[in-house]
């Protein structure tokens, strides 16, 4: 590695905070990678394909950046010599995107490699550095009477500088309390199509409290953003480019409104489920429904071929979930303006690629099933995300699409 006065720094920074954290323990938000831990099985054959990410949503009260943030780390060990690039980038990671000011989305996606990325087992400290081109990445976990991550970094459109800590803590301790929800949930026997491939999704902060800056780099616009979010921590060895994903969550701006997260994956049965959070009557309530248990259902009814992913994209959601209790109903609606794609050809697996953020408008009621009372409506901004492979046949008409589209839903 090529040691700049930077990474210099930072190395000695990593160092201070590993003995920090092992005189005192920030709690298990706060933890490292798990792809880098002393129990992560290093030696299989798959460890190729390891995959792990952190995940921000931004969504600033005021509207001026409506967006997410991820640091992944894929194959940290370099297994599988060139032929690892088979399946995803090497090394570091970093994708930022988002609406400012509700104008056309944009997207950006780095990879760092692997000389230039320093992580751990023990904490979130992070940093990733390209050298040519300025870009770099930066997670500072801060432990205290509020645990929180610091988010730093420089892309092609933007430089950031933000604060992520818990914003319903009642909620994620009600939840993991039952464990009914809004707990990790994996996927170990028919995660996709290579026998042995595992994936973990966490939903560590089912909604954040965002503060700091956001500059525009094309138009050097600094924006002070305080606002809402959502975290998640996922990992495992995926042979992501082979399948992908159908991802929505929201959350209420107010402290104790409505939480709504909806994770699908496309060869998954375990990992097709919603977990619920919202106050009857001002008693919490949290809930998971599955797909497998026939108490969610969910389907696009519009799509469009967008150019910059090279495929059909949903332009809509539409959600029942439903228990012996409650019965959620929910829409959005994702405007061509509120999309934009992560794509990456640092490696063949990513070429061919894409991950679709998304920044849909949502409604929805929430309603007593014992005499079909309304609990709470509620309305707002939501993020989410489409993954799948490009488009192999070239550009799809708009009945096409509708069509190709039927099999991403759990009618």
């Amino acid at each position: 590695m090529k040691l700049t006065v930077r990474t210099f720094v930072f190395t000695i920074l990593v160092s201070h905070a590993t003995l920090l954290f092992a005189l005192e323990p920030a709690g298990d938000s706060l933890r490292g990678w798990h792809i880098l831990s002393a129990t992560w099985n290093d030696k299989h054959p798959l460890d190729f394909m390891t995959i792990e990410w952190e995940y921000f949503m931004i969504h600033d009260y005021e509207g001026k950046f409506t967006g997410t943030i991820g640091y992944v780390i894929t194959n940290p060990r370099s297994k599988g010599g060139p032929a690892a690039n088979l399946v995803v980038p090497q090394g570091g990671n970093v994708a930022i995107g988002g609406q400012v000011y509700g104008r056309q989305a944009i997207g950006d996606y780095i990879n760092f490699g692997s000389d230039h990325l320093l992580a751990n087992g023990d904490n979130k400290q992070t940093y990733f550095e390209a050298e040519k081109s300025g870009y770099w990445a930066q997670i500072t976990p801060e432990a205290g009477t509020v645990p929180l991550l610091h988010l730093q970094g420089q892309s092609e459109h933007f430089a950031w500088d933000l604060t992520v800590q818990e914003g319903t803590p009642e909620l994620l301790a009600r939840a993991r309390e039952t464990g009914q929800s809004f707990s990790p949930v994996s996927d170990t026997r028919a995660m996709g199509h290579i026998q042995g491939e595992t994936w973990t999704v966490d939903a560590i902060w089912p909604r954040t409290d965002v503060a700091g800056t956001i500059k525009v780099l094309d138009t050097g616009e600094v924006l002070s953003i305080k606002g809402k979010g959502y975290r998640e921590n996922s990992w495992g060895r995926y042979a992501m480019p082979l399948d992908g994903w159908d991802f929505l969550s929201f959350h209420e701006y107010k402290e104790d409104g409505v939480v709504a997260i909806l994770q699908t994956y496309h060869q998954s049965k375990d990992l097709d489920y919603l977990d619920l959070g919202f106050r009857d009557a001002g008693e919490l309530k949290t809930l998971r429904f599955t797909t497998k248990d026939g108490q969610l259902k969910w389907k696009h009814h519009l799509w469009n071929f967008a150019w910059r992913p090279f495929q059909c994209v949903p332009m809509d959601w539409d959600i029942v979930a439903e228990n012996a209790d409650y019965r959620l109903e929910l829409t959005a609606d994702i405007s061509a303006e509120a999309q934009d794609p992560f794509l990456s050809n640092a490696a063949l697996g990513t070429r061919i690629f894409f991950i679709q953020e998304q920044y849909p408008q949502v409604r929805g009621k929430i309603y007593r099933k014992i005499d079909g009372s309304v609990v709470s409506t509620f309305a707002g901004q939501a993020g989410g995300e489409f993954a799948v492979h490009k488009s192999l046949r070239g550009v799809r008409p708009q009945t096409e699409c509708q069509k190709w589209g039927t099999k991403f839903q759990s009618p």
